[in-house]
């Protein structure tokens, strides 16, 4: 039984111990709460008397017996007042606990600490200490001092008092606080019990305190209030402190009313204080036009502003019964609210509000609010911008006034926002007004809370007027670009000019000399006319690009509109070509020439046709272009047709906007028809689309005919047959190009003139000096001496060369060169020319010369 009795108590001992540090970990969780603190230090108070305990039993002599014994004192002269503080600290009994007071309280334990690590000196304590036997256990026996039983008293009421606070809890009537005092008192009850057994030997058990095991089970019933009845995070407040700081003024009377009860916030407001309790309310309602107000007023609720010196303030009074429990009135309550601060907050709300109306309605901006995707809020100048009244906006889907194309991305941004997601909150948009035009806004968007529910407010700021300034704008800088890049096409194009057409000139006139040879197999003829037919075509396409390259000065000239469309398709004939793409020319034989700008309307012609074979690309990878050239009237109509997918109603309605593309950004901006529109109309002109979705695609251009240009067009462009001159003429030729030198004499010779040619100007000078010459074929374009500077030399000193001079060039794209040989009256030549070509030039200048 003994050795039995000897494990129950080391286990137990643990037990306690383990259990201590338990609650230590739990009360360190919840440091916050209110007695969590004290909670904290009962529990490593007990733990230290538990250790100095345990370590007592478990040694052997006298002398460690004694040093753990006063280790365990430390805890238990701490348990009474942590356990007395956390009562008080967590019934939150009275004004908060002064530090001072803590410090009060601690200065007795602390005083018997030391008196018990001193008593060796003083034997104040206890004296004749020695060892004896006790069932299983050597225990120190003591004689008691007078200061042992005076810090036994002073324990026992330092415990019973906090046991005494937390009984007052079983009074409440909460369950759940119920449930917590009962925890805490079990809790200290039963080391205070045990102690009491042990201390008084009311028992015949071995002479060992088993009260640190007692306050093993102590702390798992704490442990269990912590976990179970969630201790320290629900905390029971007294109601006299919850009357005691309310904000609110409370007054109980009897039924004879007699005041009975007030508090601090009621003897505020009414000028009470309390030694005016138990006085009848007659004999002091005038103190108060508040409580004047409840002397005369029935049961129930009222409003009332102060006519006292507290002035403005409003006051909401409650006055209710008081019934005992067999329901019979023992008296009123009567409770006092200030809410002069409310109503002023609501009034300065108000007048907020009406700020905020005016703001909102005759601001610049539109204000809408959408809910569950209606319009449930619109001001002014909503109407204004839509056009409509504030009865057709509202409950009406807000998608139902943004442009159909841009519905989606919308919609798309609105429910993003609704769900909480990242969304646009700024973007421009376009609306549809109440006669179908288009409005540019911005919106800018957010989520609010409008009648409880989540909203979308949106402010829209109307851009019409800035959009159309910005994009007349941008035409003016695109038409600007567009001209700084046609005078760059225009300067390359003249340097290609010239450096194309010189040798061009010599394939041309030399591949033409060699066919004029009967003596060449008809392989080497054949390889021949390839060459020159291949030769031709870069010719055309020089003159192609140099016509197009001079757009940015509009030249009205006199031109055929089949030969310009013609023109225009061979800029595109390969990839027409590669795209599948068949043309069809339904051209009228006997149309007159028009008087146009032909780098204009090939401008026209060649965005039509790039449209056109982009959109039958699209749709199925090849398709027809069909032209078509009529009279209608006074005019010359050209029809050009694809049968590409069409446009809807709404895109074929904005195609000559400017800036209006369905292709990506990549691939267009926008501007093409506009600028076709802009041209025709500066020809006195009509360009007009038809088309359906799914039916292709046709555009009718009108351009105006005229007397001059019919008179034009009826005369007989051949000119009568060259005679040759029968007399040997002698033509100098100077040129930088030695091949023309050559081709240019060779030509001369076959005609049975004399030749003379110079690659260098200077040396051609030179010789002019001693010998004449019937002609003079000269360069424009020369390193070291231009053409037009060696002409001047010439006629300075020989003016009588001055009407022989026949100027040659492949650069007539060169700035006001063309003008000035027609101003002056000068002959000229363009490169590249044919031998034919040449000869018949040279017999009409020379039989004028000659005769």
């Amino acid at each position: 039984m003994s050795q039995s009795y000897l494990v129950f108590y080391y286990l137990a001992m643990t037990i306690s111990l383990l259990t201590c540090l338990t609650v230590v970990v739990l009360s360190w969780k919840n440091r916050e709460a209110p007695g969590a603190r004290a909670m904290l230090g009962l529990a490593v108070a007990t733990f230290i008397w538990g250790f100095g305990f345990i370590f007592e039993a478990a040694s052997s002599s006298l002398s460690q017996q004694i040093l753990f014994n006063n280790i365990g004192y430390i805890g238990s002269m701490s348990v009474p007042v942590t356990w007395l503080l956390f009562a008080i600290l967590y019934t939150n009994a009275g004004k908060p606990f002064a530090n001072w007071k803590k410090v009060l309280l601690s200065v007795f334990p602390f005083f018997i600490i030391i008196m018990v690590w001193s008593n060796d000196a003083h034997q104040l304590m206890w004296s004749n200490e020695h060892q004896v036997a006790s069932g299983p256990f050597l225990v120190v026996a003591k004689t008691y001092g007078p200061l042992f039983w005076i810090a036994v008293v002073h324990n026992y009421t330092l415990v019973i008092s906090g046991a005494i606070i937390l009984i007052r809890q079983l009074f409440i009537g909460v369950p759940l606080y119920r449930k917590q005092a009962f925890i805490l008192l079990f809790a200290a009850c039963l080391p205070l019990v045990w102690n009491a057994i042990y201390v008084f030997d009311l028992l015949s058990l071995p002479r060992k305190d088993l009260t640190p095991v007692m306050f093993a089970i102590s702390g798992i019933a704490i442990t269990l209030g912590l976990m179970r009845f969630k201790l320290f995070k629900t905390i029971p407040f007294a109601y006299p402190i919850i009357v005691q700081q309310m904000n609110d003024g409370v007054l109980v009377f009897d039924s004879s009313d007699h005041l009975l009860e007030t508090n601090p916030a009621a003897c505020r407001m009414t000028g009470l204080d309390n030694s005016m309790v138990g006085h009848e309310l007659k004999d002091i309602c005038h103190l108060s036009p508040l409580l004047e107000c409840l002397a005369i007023a029935d049961f129930g609720h009222l409003d009332l502003e102060s006519t006292s010196k507290t002035k403005g303030q409003f006051f909401d009074l409650d006055k209710q019964p008081l019934f005992d429990k067999r329901q019979q009135q023992v008296g009123w309550l009567a409770t006092i609210r200030d809410v002069s601060q409310r109503k002023q907050t609501a009034q300065e709300l108000k007048e907020r509000k009406e700020q905020y109306f005016t703001l909102v309605e005759h601001g610049n901006d539109g204000i809408a609010i959408v809910q569950n995707g209606l319009i449930i809020y619109a001001n002014s100048k909503i109407k204004e911008m839509s056009g409509y009244q504030l009865e057709e906006i509202l409950e009406k889907p807000f998608t139902q006034f943004v442009s159909p194309e841009q519905r989606k991305t919308v919609e798309k941004y609105y429910q993003k926002r609704i769900g909480g997601q990242e969304s646009a909150g700024r973007y421009e948009a376009r609306l549809i007004n109440k006669q179908g035009q288009e409005v540019y806004v911005e919106i800018s968007a957010s989520i609010i809370e409008y009648e409880g529910q989540i909203a979308d407010i949106a402010i829209v700021r109307d851009l019409t007027a800035n959009k159309q300034a910005e994009l007349e704008n941008r035409k003016l800088r695109d038409k600007a670009e567009m001209a700084s890049r046609l005078a760059a096409i225009g300067e390359m194009a003249a340097g290609i000019a010239h450096e194309i057409n010189n040798p061009l000139t010599g394939v041309i006139g030399f591949s033409e000399l060699l066919a004029t040879r009967g003596d060449l197999p008809k392989e080497v003829m054949a390889d021949l006319q390839i060459i020159n037919h291949g030769s031709q075509r870069v010719v055309e396409i020089v003159k192609r690009l140099l016509t197009f390259a001079r757009q940015n000065k509009p030249v009205k000239t006199r031109l055929d509109v089949h030969e310009l469309l013609d023109n225009t398709l061979e800029f595109r004939s390969y990839v027409f070509k590669t795209a599948n793409i068949e043309v069809i020319r339904q051209y009228d034989p006997k149309l007159p020439w028009i008087t146009a700008d032909p780098g204009q309307l090939q401008q026209v012609f060649l965005n039509i046709f790039i449209n056109a074979e982009q959109a039958m690309r699209k749709v199925h990878d090849g398709g027809k272009i069909t032209i078509t050239t009529t009279r209608k009237d006074q005019f010359l109509s050209i029809r050009i047709a694809d049968d590409g997918p069409g446009m809807t109603p709404e895109v074929k309605a904005k195609i000559f906007q400017p800036f209006f593309t369905t292709k990506g950004p990549k691939d267009g901006t926008g501007l093409g028809l506009s600028l076709a529109m802009a041209i025709i109309l500066d020809h006195h002109g009509t360009i007009e689309v038809k088309s359906e979705y799914g039916q292709g695609t046709a555009f009718t251009i009108n351009l105006p005919l005229d007397s001059e240009t019919e008179a034009s067009s009826n005369r007989t462009a051949v000119s009568p047959p060259i005679k040759a001159s029968k007399r040997t003429a002698s033509i100098m030729v100077v040129d930088d190009e030695e091949h023309i030198c050559q081709l240019v004499s060779r030509v001369i010779e076959q005609m049975h003139h004399k030749a003379e040619s110079f690659n260098d100007p200077t040396q051609a000078l030179l010789k002019l000096e001693s010998d004449s010459y019937d002609l003079i074929l000269l360069d424009i374009s020369m390193p070291g001496m231009s053409g037009l500077e060696f002409y001047s030399r010439i006629i300075a000193k020989r003016p009588e060369l001055a009407d022989r001079v026949i100027f040659m060039t492949g650069d007539m794209a060169a700035p006001g060169l063309e003008a000035r040989l027609k101003q002056t009256d000068l002959m000229y030549i363009v490169k590249p020319f044919q031998p034919a070509a040449l000869e018949q030039f040279l017999s009409k200048v020379l039989k004028e010369q000659l005769g």
